[in-house]
């Protein structure tokens, strides 16, 4: 795998956008979800008269698993869970996996991605509202109620080992959303189908199919940073680009290190290629977190992670960034004329 130089120019933080496709998808879908989230489903091969059933089967599948699964609702057995009120008792399957699958990623990662980061991530929103920085009590406080350790799910059945933990699957949910619906499409007979849920995308194709084209965004300016072709499998984005607050004129990025309770500085977007949606989710936000150099090592070291890492050069220059380009990414990726050289 290799890292490309700083370059001189304003490239920009990812987020995979659908730049287009080789053939028009004969079976689409989209509604919202999460509090506005769009979530789109195109699939090709589906027999006409399973397009409309298929599509609403999967629309109310995703509607229930947002119920079960969010953090900021009254209902649901994650809201249930938070309250005190099942702890200690079986979850429902989805649940397990997907919590199953979030504290492999932390356990990886050390901690880079943690399922408890809801404290932090709500102490952040409400100073920003509030135009100032959290005080070192508070944040010590939140820290306190964080730590994926805490964590024990046994045989469907979990447990917090201390007060005041909770679980936020925001971080992980939208990319499980994408796996289960790129499941069903196959199972009803598509022959090439992609999910896009807020941007984080989940791909299958059967090996005639043409492949997918996604365009990665220039965060710090117009247009595309490169165009990303990939066979199938996800391609999820975590960026400071769109999410963040400002406090006292400094812009503090949305994603907050759970291990220090304090917003990432110094980089700018990851872009994660796996062929699973929720680890890709996961692990997008590890990497970020991780920072360049922690995070080209990890994306080194594990098989099957192919991955984007745009962050500041080390000496801070605006005008220099480190691109990082992982080995089975290198010949999939063309670079957009708005970043070259000219």
């Amino acid at each position: 795998m290799r890292s490309l130089p700083a370059t001189a120019l304003l490239l920009a933080a990812l987020s995979p956008l659908l730049s287009g496709t080789a053939i028009r998808s004969e079976c689409e879908a989209e509604f919202l979800a999460m509090g506005g989230i769009p979530v789109r489903l195109k699939a090709d091969g589906l027999a006409p008269e399973l397009c409309e059933p298929v599509m609403e089967g999967i629309t109310a599948e995703l509607r229930g698993l947002e119920q079960m699964m969010s953090a900021h609702t009254d209902q649901g057995a994650v809201a249930a869970i938070n309250r005190g009120a099942d702890t200690g008792g079986p979850c429902p399957v989805a649940l397990a996996d997907v919590l199953g699958r979030s504290l492999e990623v932390s356990r990886a990662t050390g901690g880079a991605f943690d399922v408890t980061v809801g404290p932090l991530i709500a102490l952040w929103k409400k100073a920003g509202k509030e135009g100032r920085l959290p005080s070192d009590e508070e944040r010590k406080a939140a820290l306190e109620q964080v730590g994926y350790d805490a964590v024990t799910l046994v045989d469907g059945r979990l447990s917090f080992d201390r007060p005041g933990v909770r679980i936020d699957l925001g971080g992980v949910a939208k990319g499980y959303f994408g796996d289960v619906a790129v499941a069903r499409l196959r199972e009803a007979g598509a022959t090439r189908c992609l999910v896009d849920v807020g941007m984080d995308l989940v791909t299958w194709r059967a090996p005639e199919q043409a492949t997918f084209v996604v365009g990665i965004r220039n965060p710090w300016g117009e247009g595309l940073l490169g165009i990303l072709t990939v066979p199938g499998g996800a391609v999820v984005t975590s960026g400071d680009y769109e999410r963040f607050v400002t406090i006292d004129g400094q812009r503090y990025a949305h994603i907050v290190d759970p291990r220090t309770g304090q917003p990432v500085t110094g980089m700018r977007s990851v872009t994660v290629v796996t062929t699973d949606g929720a680890e890709a989710d996961a692990l997008a936000t590890a990497l970020f977190v991780m920072g360049h150099d922690e995070a080209v090592a990890f994306v080194e070291a594990r098989d099957g992670l192919e991955a984007i890492v745009v962050a500041d050069s080390e000496d801070g220059s605006p005008d220099r960034q480190r691109v990082f380009i992982s080995e089975g990414l290198v010949e999939l990726f063309q670079w957009s004329e708005d970043v070259l050289p000219r």
